[in-house]
């Protein structure tokens, strides 16, 4: 008995966290292609989601790391200062320079990635 149900089990618990990954990983992606739109709007020109994604075809590992690695470099310190301290408001200090932080590299790399683009 106990041979016959440990693959149902493993089975009943791979699936779940496998489609949750799956999930995030698709989600991420759709997020990075159509990130483009925020920094086009703010200067009001009007990108739409079909043209967001043309231009970001060539320059995802780019808009992955804008998206992801400049947070994260905030977070990491952020987290062990929870961590270790009820200092709430230096968290929310550090959480807010890195939303700053994240929104000047999602504009210069929308910049460079127009001059690119249509330059060519």
């Amino acid at each position: 008995l106990i041979i016959f149900c440990m693959p149902l089990f493993l089975i009943a618990l791979v699936i779940p966290l496998g489609g949750a990954l799956i999930g995030v990983i698709a989600s991420m992606y759709i997020i990075v292609r159509f990130s483009l739109i925020f920094p086009a709007t703010a200067i009001d020109k009007g990108l739409t989601f079909r043209t967001s994604w043309v231009l970001s075809k060539n320059h995802k590992l780019l808009m992955l790391y804008v998206l992801i690695m400049v947070p994260l470099f905030f977070a990491i310190p952020a987290y062990l200062i929870n961590l270790f301290t009820d200092a709430f408001w230096i968290t929310s200090s550090i959480n807010i320079i890195a939303t700053v932080f994240t929104i000047s590299f999602l504009s210069l790399a929308y910049k460079e990635i127009c001059k690119y683009e249509y330059a060519l």
